[in-house]
């Protein structure tokens, strides 16, 4: 347990840091690409994907991790998308922007961390539990030959294939981005995106040696 605490912690500084010093905000990344043409968050975005994608289907491969992707629940992920974005655009922040400007100091956006609080509660524990499981995830989950729906399930591929053709639709979309904005923009864009890339990568090797670790302990 205090591995993963340790783990929890430090990956917890480092991340924190990366998104301050960058203020990473996807409500900010997709006003300020469509108000003042400011690709720096959207790059960061396609490079944190391309290589946490990347370097967690290599940790599989190595057998320094396991791939188990989630249910899929159709409604659930239609109806939390809409009330995600009405309080992303309510807010004027995301679920990553508004921890950053609370710890800022900006007071308003404790209350948006209050309500986040509160509606989280209200359906994972709280009295709309049951209709959240029931109606909108039971109700709805979908699945392919019994699993969980991904990409080379559903065509019938090796998962490799897939991430080459993401791999390829990502720097077509970086080298499409690449002049839009200044070349320190440009920068940003990278350097950000790779360092939260690389620090997931870093947090799921950990996670998974720890959690190794600690199961081969309880077998003994």
């Amino acid at each position: 347990m205090e591995g993963f605490l340790i783990i929890g912690f430090v990956v917890g500084l480092l991340l924190g840091f990366v998104l301050r010093r960058g203020f990473f905000c996807m409500y900010n990344g997709f006003a300020n690409m469509l108000i003042s043409k400011d690709y720096r968050v959207i790059r960061a975005v396609i490079w944190a994907f391309l290589l946490t994608m990347i370097g967690f289907h290599i940790l599989s491969a190595l057998g320094l991790a396991t791939m188990a992707p989630k249910p899929f629940f159709w409604a659930a992920s239609i109806i939390g998308a809409i009330i995600f974005a009405i309080g992303m655009v309510l807010s004027g922040s995301c679920i990553v922007g508004a921890p950053l400007r609370a710890a800022s100091g900006l007071m308003g956006y404790w209350l948006t961390l209050l309500g986040m609080g509160i509606g989280g509660w209200l359906v994972i524990w709280g009295p709309w539990a049951a209709f959240v499981k029931e109606t909108l995830q039971a109700a709805t989950k979908v699945t392919i030959n019994g699993k969980a729906p991904t990409l080379d399930a559903l065509f019938g591929i090796n998962s490799w294939i897939v991430v080459g053709i993401l791999t390829l639709i990502s720097i077509w979309l970086l080298i499409k981005l690449r002049d839009k904005g200044t070349s320190v923009q440009e920068k940003d864009g990278i350097g950000q995106g790779a360092m939260i890339g690389s620090i997931f990568i870093i947090f799921l090797t950990m996670f998974y040696i720890f959690w190794k670790k600690e199961k081969n302990e309880a077998e003994i």
